[in-house]
């Protein structure tokens, strides 16, 4: 059987008893890819002072109590003060969403969300690092140019930004021909 506050009188022991006295406010914070973002959690209770505890983890990113600078790496994790910073994965966008309580000493609040919205920016292309080219003298050498885009790998356009000291370069297909 269950108690008024829905726990059974077996497991009661193993769970917090949630109580309305203790409230926690919702928010929506936003950011951008791969830049942290402060975020206050607010609450209260009728009879003084609450702690915090982070209920549920974000997906897209980690959470850090800012006082003590360590990492939440779990759910249900008490949080020093009333902020932490949100530290978004690389190139993570989209939306994120991490739970907190109240504890007033004896009881818990009921979770609340924070929403964050996290937008996302255009990452520039990466070349690829080149191995130095020694070519036998006055033969064509092939250099094939490569590089990558993490943001959608759609097609990439090459520029040559400074032009050997010796001899020419010019484009060809693969297999050398202008």
């Amino acid at each position: 059987t269950l108690s008024e506050a829905g726990v059974s009188a077996g497991l009661s022991a193993m769970f917090p008893v949630y109580v309305s006295s203790t409230a926690v406010h919702s928010g929506i914070v936003s950011t951008i890819e791969d830049t942290p973002v402060l975020i206050n959690l607010h609450g209260g209770d009728l009879e003084g002072g609450v702690t915090f505890w982070a209920s549920t983890l974000p997906l897209k990113g980690d959470l850090v109590d800012v006082v003590t600078g360590r990492t939440i790496i779990t759910s249900f994790a008490p949080i020093t003060g009333n902020t932490v910073m949100y530290h978004p994965k690389g190139s993570a966008n989209g939306r994120d969403v991490f739970k907190y309580q109240a504890f007033d000493g004896s009881e818990f609040s009921y979770r609340s969300g924070v929403l964050i919205d996290i937008t996302p920016v255009n990452d520039p292309p990466v070349c690829a690092a080149l191995t130095t080219v020694v070519p036998i003298s006055n033969s064509p050498t092939l250099i094939q140019l490569t590089g990558s885009d993490v943001d959608d790998g759609a097609f990439l356009r090459y520029v040559i930004t400074r032009p050997p000291r010796r001899g020419q370069l010019y484009q060809s297909d693969l297999l050398g021909n202008k």
